[in-house]
Parts: C-alpha cells; sequence; structure tokens
C-alpha cells in the first residue's frame, strides 16, 4: 500500500496545525484512515512520571484518558518505550507468548490493559516511536487489527507518518515556548503596572493570587504571610480555588511543612509529587480536595517572598493543569524561573505599600 494524494494532503494538514491539541486530533484520524485500523492511539512521553500517557485516541473508550499510562516495558506498548524501536505483530490472537519472547526477549509479554476496538487480543499490532531528527523522544504512535495483519509495508508507511508527527511537535514546541514567554512577560508588566496601583494588601494578594494560578497554569494559589504579632506564624492571606473558609484562618509554623520549610529555608521548592518531600504534613489536604476538579495536590512549586534579606512568607501553587492532553501535568524550570521573578515584584510593592502604612501612622 501506498499513500495517495488523499492521505498525502491530510498529513500536510497535520503542519497547518501549530497547537498539539489539533495535531494529536488530525493525526490520529489520519492514520486511521491510512492504514484502514479500527482505531489509533498516540501515548506521549511526560518526564515527570517517566512514563508515556494517552494524549489521543480514536479506538479506546474510557472516562478518564489522562489516567492511561505504560512504564518501561509495561504490556507491547511499554516494550516500544522501552527499546525505541518498532514494533509489527501478526497473527497474534494465535501466537504463544513463549514463540513472541523467543523473538522479541524475555521482557516481553502483553497485558492486554487497554487495547483499541473491541476488548480483546487483535489479530495483529503495529506501533512505532515518534523522535526527532534530533533524537528527542515524544512518544508512540500504536495501532490494532481484529480483521487482517497489517504488513511491512505499513510499518513502513506509520515510520514516515511517525516522521511527520515529530516535525509538527518539534513546530508546535518552539511556538508552546515562545507563546508561553510572552504569557509570562505580559504578565510580569501588567504586575509592574497594576502591583503598585493597589493600596490596599487584600486586593493585592487577591490579584496576584489569581493572576498567578491562571498564567501559570496552576489549580491553586496560596499566598502564606508571617504574624504581625507572632513572626513565628504564617497565616493564608489570600488563595485561588481554595475555599474561602480557610483565608485568614489556615496558618503554619514556619519550619512546618512545606510552607514552613519555604520561609525557614528560604528557597525555591518544585516537586512534581509533594508525597514525596519528608516533611510534607498535608495539614488542609483534605479540606482542599473537596474544591478540586483535577485530582489530589501533587504538583508543587513555591517561593519565598523576601523583602531585602526578610522572608515574610510564600507563594504556592498546586497541580499543574495541562494546556492541552498529554501536556505536562508538572511545574517546570521555567515555571520557577518566571514565579521567582514575580516573588521579587510581589515584595516590592508589599513593601511600598508597609511605607505608605507607616507614613499615615506617623503623619
Amino acid at each position: 500500500m501506498e499513500l495517495n494524494v488523499i492521505h498525502l494532503k491530510g498529513l500536510i494538514d497535520i503542519f497547518t496545525e501549530l497547537e498539539p491539541e489539533r495535531i494529536l486530533k488530525k493525526a490520529v484520524v489520519r492514520i486511521s484512515e491510512i492504514l484502514n485500523a479500527k482505531g489509533c492511539s498516540i501515548f506521549l512521553f511526560d518526564e515527570g512520571c517517566d512514563c508515556i500517557e494517552l494524549a489521543e485516541t480514536t479506538g479506546i473508550v474510557v472516562k478518564e484518558k489522562k489516567h492511561i499510562t505504560y512504564k518501561e516495558g509495561e504490556g507491547l506498548t511499554g516494550w516500544v518505550f522501552k527499546n525505541r524501536k518498532p514494533l509489527l505483530l501478526q497473527d497474534f490472537d494465535i501466537a504463544t507468548l513463549e514463540e513472541l519472547k523467543s523473538e522479541f526477549g524475555d521482557d516481553f509479554n502483553w497485558t492486554g490493559k487497554y487495547s483499541e476496538g473491541e476488548h480483546r487480543k487483535p489479530k495483529s499490532y503495529l506501533a512505532v516511536p515518534i523522535t526527532s531528527k534530533g533524537g528527542r523522544f515524544y512518544g508512540i504512535i500504536r495501532t490494532s487489527s481484529v480483521a487482517s495483519n497489517f504488513t511491512i509495508t505499513d510499518q513502513e508507511i506509520l515510520i514516515h507518518v511517525a516522521d511527520y508527527i515529530s516535525i509538527a511537535l518539534e513546530n508546535s514546541h518552539h511556538y508552546v515556548q515562545e507563546r508561553k514567554k510572552a504569557d509570562y512577560f505580559e504578565l510580569l508588566m501588567e504586575f509592574g503596572t497594576r502591583l503598585h496601583s493597589h493600596y490596599n494588601l487584600n486586593d493585592l494578594l487577591d490579584f496576584v493570587a489569581e493572576q498567578s494560578a491562571l498564567t501559570f497554569s496552576a489549580e491553586t494559589c496560596e499566598i502564606y504571610l508571617r504574624d504581625n504579632e507572632d513572626r513565628n506564624k504564617l497565616i493564608l492571606r489570600a488563595g485561588f480555588g481554595i475555599p474561602d473558609k480557610l483565608i485568614n484562618s489556615a496558618e503554619h509554623q514556619v519550619g512546618e511543612g512545606l510552607t514552613g520549610t519555604l520561609v525557614k529555608e528560604n528557597r525555591i521548592i518544585r516537586l512534581n509529587n509533594v508525597l514525596t518531600f519528608p516533611k510534607y504534613k498535608g495539614k488542609y489536604r483534605t479540606e482542599m480536595k473537596k474544591n478540586l476538579r483535577y485530582g489530589d495536590r501533587l504538583a508543587f512549586l513555591g517561593i519565598p517572598i523576601s523583602i531585602k534579606n526578610d522572608v515574610i512568607g510564600a507563594l504556592k501553587l498546586y497541580n499543574k493543569i495541562p494546556r492541552y492532553e498529554g501536556g505536562h501535568s508538572y511545574f517546570t524550570e521555567d515555571d520557577e524561573k518566571y514565579l521567582a521573578v514575580l516573588g521579587d515584584l510581589l515584595a516590592v510593592a508589599i513593601e511600598n505599600l508597609q511605607y505608605l502604612e507607616s507614613m499615615k501612622t506617623s503623619a
């Protein structure tokens, strides 16, 4: 089978997209058409969990696609992930595991975890890695058939299609990175303007909490400041995406949990999973979870807020929301860098408000 004009136009159409989500949606449809397959799925590599995660599919029917993941070596898909090379299985429905192990190695196995089409062992299975010319591993394309066998030609076609997709994703990656930088700069410029137009601390903190969550694609944001009377106590002064009743009531001691550690050690903390942090206590975790749409609060980015050498509080972000299915569900080094700049701007604004307040008091 060769790519006809219609198929080529369909693949070229993928290059017109810059949004990763639309690239993937078009790709699974085109591949299913080209190979006359029951369905097609694309899994993207997530370095946060060191796994591949379902990003788009035309064959797998589940309620929560974002939870479909494979580790290296797990099933057929995990085998391709581990070995970074194509896998073509013919007459798979009648092949024995011993025969397959002798051909592909002792680590070869079939879990039947998720399947395109009918949930049973397919007659034929085909998967190839998506890798850029520079060697960057993006993920895996896979498809299966219960009616007929895929051929070597089908495999070669899918490899070429994967090359098309890798180029489209590479272009999209650069586009998304530049757009993200533009978003950060826009936020910082707006902060630079608006931070100094707020003459009320509560209004300032509410503005920062909401805009930080939206810009950094976080589900929640919390801002803690030292208590005026007891400087060893940190009070939640503003938040976004959290229960209102916790504002001005939730508290931590300096050195207690993640919040207290940010202040005591005066350092940025970025975690893919807060449960791995030895000092994490989850003091308000149960109450916070009631407000969440994207699961438990695991991905974390927090910065101390410092005026000169005095750490006066902390800003915390939880739950990175991917901008598209299969996107990062963790905070990045770029997020950390720009949030630190925002923290410096916030500290200056708070210092100015404190100065104005002291002027009023002394007047």
